[in-house]
């Protein structure tokens, strides 16, 4: 395990314990199937509202735009930026930028950069059932023109009280990608964690179907949020500019 992991898995750990004696008001998550978090949805860094890597099945708000950078410190270091877009009738699309994916054959210290759409749709499932507790799940779409590995995933995200006394939920978030290509990320099942340990800050856990990672977002005022975290053993860092429209 690499130093950057287990740095950020000791945060976690500590701001677990912080979780539990949070008071209700200070919860980032105080009303998971209300307008607090949903307002707050942040882009994974592949575009999608999600995790660090994986999506879930929160979504951008109706007419609200995201934009979003971050960086993944490895050798070379790849950055991701772009916009996601909420649309009416839970839909979500985003367009991403990928530098210094992968390097190009036959061209030495060439890497290659792609743009990609994604786009994600948020099923109604508690308009369907009568449990006000149904997760809320997801189908969706990463590289729709597979100019870099097109996949099709479903996602679902529910939440779990940690304390009787507490509104600081957890939230589970598991899914199931099938990418063009083989072993690579959100092949199979993915899936990860995060709460919110005061109203300032959400942390994170994720399996992206090949690496374990783990970060913090930090949210000094209701437009910005602050990344920082491990990917695949490497430094990432980012950040996501919403909309107050």
């Amino acid at each position: 395990m690499s130093r950057y992991l287990a740095l950020t898995l000791t945060l976690v750990c500590w701001f677990s314990l912080l979780s539990l004696t949070a008071s209700a008001e200070d919860s980032l998550y105080s009303a998971w199937s209300g307008p607090g978090p949903s307002s707050n949805a942040t882009a994974s860094y592949l575009g999608a509202t999600g995790l660090l890597i994986t999506p879930t099945a929160m979504i951008t708000p109706p007419l609200r735009v995201n934009g979003y950078f971050h960086e993944i410190r490895s050798d070379p270091h790849q950055s991701f930026y772009g916009a996601t877009l909420g649309l009416p009738g839970g839909l979500e699309i985003s367009g991403t930028r990928l530098q210094k994916i992968e390097p190009l054959p036959g061209q030495p210290n060439q890497d290659r950069d792609e743009t990609v759409v994604n786009a994600k749709y948020q099923i109604p499932i508690k308009a369907w059932l009568v449990d006000a507790f149904a997760p809320k799940v997801a189908v969706g779409v990463f590289d729709a023109g597979n100019e870099v590995n097109r996949t099709y995933y479903l996602t679902v995200s529910r939440s779990f009280s940690l304390t009787q006394k507490s509104d600081a939920p957890l939230n589970l978030h598991v899914g199931w990608g099938h990418p063009n290509k083989d072993d690579t990320r959100l092949d199979g099942f993915f899936g990860g964690i995060d709460f919110a340990p005061f109203s300032k800050a959400l942390v994170q856990v994720e399996y992206d179907a090949k690496d374990l990672n783990a970060g913090a977002r930090f949210y000094p005022v209701p437009w910005l949020s602050l990344d920082a975290g491990v990917v695949a053993n490497d430094f990432a860092w980012g950040l996501t500019l919403r909309s107050n429209w």
